[in-house]
């Protein structure tokens, strides 16, 4: 709905000062924000009862920790890679296929929504078939998507909004299902692991690859 909202501010400032239309959007996400300190305080906060983290040694723990290293550098890796070409998406659409705000509002909103129902799927395929297996075939649907959205420049003006908002929700649903074989995966490696230390080193590495990607 927000999204919606903001691409609705917009394009009514298009043609005249776009710049307005972000000041009124940034305004009331600050307004929002603020708003959320009373539900936040409204929340109740257990007694801080944390357990300092045992490594418990056995046989498997020197391949244990090979695996989790792998699991890491792919992750990073493969973040790196999505966020070259990530941060131009949206340079692509209104640029060079000209949505407008309403548009480019509708296509981000369908495919996210489709990603959050498609979470009970993956769940259960996950369950059936393992989180590898679940994360090789959303790595390689997600490889050959950009395929698509260099077709669907050469696709008549009046079916590139449908197509885009299918390719899209295509990606929606395949990130979805990686996210969550990617972490489910990562508690499969955290056996004998202090998982806050290995959570931290996994959102470091991310983070510092996403950073030179969107450099890039």
């Amino acid at each position: 709905i927000s999204s919606l909202l903001a691409g609705a501010i917009l394009n009514s400032y298009e043609g005249s000062n776009t710049f307005n239309g972000f000041i009124l959007i940034f305004s009331l996400g600050m307004l929002a924000n603020f708003g959320c300190i009373y539900f936040i305080q409204k929340q109740y906060e257990p007694e801080d009862t944390m357990d300092d983290e045992v490594i418990e040694i056995d046989s498997n723990n020197i391949k244990i920790n090979s695996g989790l290293k792998r699991f890491i550098t792919y992750d990073s890796l493969s973040e790196f890679s999505f966020h070259i070409s990530g941060p131009l998406m949206m340079v692509y659409w209104l640029r060079d296929l000209k949505f407008d705000y309403i548009e480019l509002a509708i296509l981000i909103n369908v495919s996210q929504i489709l990603g959050l129902f498609s979470m009970r799927y993956w769940g259960e395929r996950i369950d059936n078939d393992g989180s590898y297996s679940t994360i090789r075939l959303t790595s390689f649907c997600i490889a050959i998507l950009p395929m698509f959205w260099v077709g669907i420049y050469y696709m008549p003006n009046e079916l590139i909004l449908a197509g885009s908002i299918i390719i899209a929700s295509m990606a929606s649903l395949m990130f979805s299902g990686r996210a969550l074989a990617l972490d489910n995966r990562l508690y499969e490696h955290m056996k004998n692991k202090k998982m806050i230390k290995v959570t931290s080193k996994r959102v470091f590495f991310r983070g510092l690859t996403i950073f030179i990607g969107g450099l890039i």
